[in-house]
């Protein structure tokens, strides 16, 4: 009935020369998910979870045919790219019944110019950078007892909290927040460059520049995530409680 991170980012990067820069970054707090379709792969040991919460169990069962949601809840199993996952609750005792992981894909898509100047003597890149939508994809694993499966899955309480955590994370507030704070922190930089350093190496200096700004943006992101299913969990007593109606419309 809690939800755990371990978000992986993989980030790439267009840039005028077309060499494509893939960067993978692991944050502390956070969970992989991984979709029936559209899976990481991505070695067990990743799969991390926050101070005092249990690893999940190494035995875990898919159900091929699960009941058929409400149009809403298929929406939101779709969107999050929801894959359900079950075990034996009558040979494993678990402190949370219920959680869910997830993992957040994004592709960030830029152009820049530069030219370089002197301050003090020293030279300096002035750079311009021209930024396109940056592409997010979301993927979510719901960790459930085996006798969930059933029939009636979709109308029982603990499946729905979990749901609610997916809908947290599908809040397209979220993503604007990042996209405002990236542009904001990257339409225009100033790198220092020291001596000896080749025009050869620019794009390189600009790219990881700009590959740092947009991780602390997404950190700051995924703690307003944090902070929100934190606030799930406390209102309803992890699942225990009705979730007021007024919940997924209140800001941040």
């Amino acid at each position: 009935m809690r939800e755990l991170y371990r978000f992986v980012l993989f980030c790439f990067m267009h840039v005028p020369s077309s060499v494509l820069l893939t960067l993978l970054a692991f944050l502390p707090n956070s969970a992989i998910a991984q979709h029936q379709d559209a899976r990481p792969q991505l070695d067990e040991r990743l799969w991390l979870t926050v101070e005092g919460s249990e690893p999940w169990p190494d035995e875990l069962f898919e159900v091929e045919k699960l009941p058929t949601p409400d149009e809403a809840t298929s929406q939101v199993i779709e969107s999050g790219k929801v894959e359900f996952k079950f075990y034996d609750d009558t040979l494993i005792q678990r402190k949370f019944t219920g959680e869910t992981r997830m993992a957040i894909k994004y592709q960030l898509d830029v152009k820049f110019r530069w030219r370089v100047t002197r301050n003090d003597g020293k030279r300096q890149l002035l750079v311009t950078v021209d930024h396109r939508p940056t592409k997010f994809d979301l993927f979510h694993q719901i960790l459930l007892p085996r006798d969930h499966a059933r029939e009636d899955m979709f109308s029982i309480p603990l499946v729905l909290h979990e749901l609610d955590h997916v809908k947290i994370t599908l809040d397209p507030r979220y993503v604007s927040l990042f996209e405002e704070w990236y542009q904001n922190e990257t339409k225009s930089l100033t790198l220092a460059l020291e001596a000896g350093t080749k025009e050869s190496e620019f794009n390189a200096l600009i790219n990881n520049e700009i590959q740092a700004k947009a991780q602390q943006c997404f950190a700051r992101m995924l703690q307003l995530i944090h902070v929100r299913n934190r606030e799930l969990d406390r209102l309803t007593k992890h699942g225990r409680l009705k979730l007021d109606d007024g919940f997924f419309d209140q800001d941040d």
